[in-house]
């Protein structure tokens, strides 16, 4: 499982240049008022792991993020208009080109390879002045060339999505055709075979968190052990007739206030597999009791009778090779002891967000990013919402210490990792006097009194924290 372990800003937002901090392999709690950049934190975390180049080229910023992925370590070097920052080449020998009419980003990865050290793949778009103009290709209009030390890859305008397991894979070729001529082909095989580790990990990790057609393979697998019940509503091969559920965005579960990116959730995802009848229903409905999963646990906590997951017909898309039925229109309804049924739209507000909390964990089964989870929550609902992180790494921003904390001490035994956004004066008077920073005010956050400065606490103020969250 892919992990992140340690982050520097340079420049994000307000955030103080320099700030640094540790993650932990399991949860992890960004502590602070609002105002103190945690959801911009979350927001760049999405978009860089996630490949949203849109979200990399809308605000400048220099950040610096080291993961491991499949027991290799990744060290990724952000920058977003690095003519905006001192001390940044922007030269066309470096790559990025100085044509000042589009915006400019670079990113950096450097793989470790064996006790001799990795290679670097260093990606650059916008201007790449003196890079596409040779190569091979490297997918789409994209260019990859070998360096000593690199493989350099331009696209004269940025792909939509470029994540980290996608920008591995187009460097591939040229670093396996630089390690072979620099080291030999035995060399050149071992690299291949981590990256083709590393590849996988980071996929398996962080792309549902772009798009939602890796989100489906919760319902796949839902399908595939829901057994005869399941089976007998769509999955039955009579007619030939291929099923295609293609599920999007409009009227799907209320989402928790987690950062998925939502413009990206307009792309449809998909599931196909073969339909017993010609003529196709208006509507596919399975019971919590036949998929489980999250939608039976909800419904257990919250004392419903059952649950259903149902998506409606939209249309039928004649292909020349198979009769494609499109369903869209994601929608939960709970079932009352009464009968009575209620949309997921009509449930009462701290329903829905333990709904959306354990639908999105079920979305990213191995990394997870979340704002204020427990903000309208019953302590029941928060403690059971807790228990469902899992061994994920999750990243968690929470304006109330307290509470945040008693959540996740209560449910695990593991120290969480927590990181402060405080304002850097609030962070110095705290260092000079020994004490605990206070809280900012309405007026603190109308003007900020200083930069934001992430970091990770003092032992001494890990106990404190702790105290204060009725853990010894």
């Amino acid at each position: 499982m892919a992990t992140l372990r340690h982050l520097t800003v340079h420049r994000l937002g307000h955030a103080q240049p320099g700030s640094e901090f540790a993650l932990a392999p399991g949860v992890n709690l960004l502590l602070g008022a609002s105002g103190t950049g945690k959801s911009t934190l979350l927001r760049w975390l999405a978009a860089v792991l996630a490949g949203d180049t849109r979200a990399w080229l809308g605000e400048a910023h220099h950040v610096s993020l080291e993961l491991e992925a499949a027991g290799r370590r990744l060290e990724v070097d952000s920058v977003s208009r690095p003519r905006e920052f001192d001390g940044v080449s922007e030269t066309a020998a470096d790559g990025l080109g100085a044509d000042a009419a589009g915006p400019v980003w670079r990113l950096t990865l450097s793989l470790a390879a064996g006790e001799e050290g990795g290679r670097r793949v260093r990606v650059c778009a916008g201007s790449p002045a003196g890079v596409a103009e040779r190569g091979e290709a490297a997918g789409g209009e994209g260019r990859a060339r070998a360096e000593a030390d690199e493989v350099v890859l331009s696209w004269p305008t940025p792909p939509h999505a470029l994540s980290l397991a996608a920008l591995l894979a187009a460097a591939r070729a040229p670093l396996l055709a630089a390690a072979a001529a620099d080291q030999g082909e035995a060399q050149a095989e071992a690299l291949a075979e981590a990256l083709a580790e590393v590849i996988g990990d980071l996929d398996d990790s962080f792309a549902g968190l772009g798009l939602h057609e890796p989100s489906l393979r919760w319902f796949g697998g839902a399908l595939a052990g829901a057994g005869e019940a399941a089976s007998a509503l769509a999955p039955t091969p009579t007619s030939g007739a291929e099923l295609r559920v293609a599920v999007g965005a409009d009227g799907a579960v209320p989402r928790l206030k987690a950062h998925l990116l939502p413009a990206q959730l307009a792309h449809f995802a998909s599931l196909s597999f073969l339909h017993h009848s010609e003529l196709p229903p208006r509507e596919l409905a399975w019971t919590a009791a036949q998929i489980g999963g999250f939608l039976a646990e909800f419904a257990a906590l919250c004392g419903f009778g059952d649950a259903e997951l149902r998506l409606a017909l939209a249309g039928v898309d004649q292909q020349p090779s198979a009769r494609v039925i499109v369903y869209r229109d994601l929608r939960f309804f709970a079932r009352r002891g009464d009968g009575s049924i209620l949309r997921h739209d009509a449930l009462p507000e701290g329903q829905r967000r333990l709904l959306a909390l354990l639908y999105y964990l079920a979305l990213h089964p191995r990394f997870a990013l979340l704002d204020e989870p427990g903000r309208g929550l019953a302590p029941a609902a928060l403690r059971a919402g807790v228990a469902a992180l899992g061994a994920r790494q999750v990243v968690i921003a929470c304006d109330d210490e307290a509470a945040s904390l008693r959540a996740a001490l209560a449910s695990s035994d593991t120290r969480p990792g927590l990181v402060l956004c405080r304002p850097e004066t609030e962070m110095e008077t705290a260092s000079a006097t020994g004490r605990e920073a206070e809280p900012a005010t309405e007026a603190d956050e109308a003007e900020p009194r200083g930069r934001w400065r992430w970091r990770n606490p003092s032992e001494g103020e890990v106990e404190a924290l702790l105290r204060g969250a009725g853990r010894d």
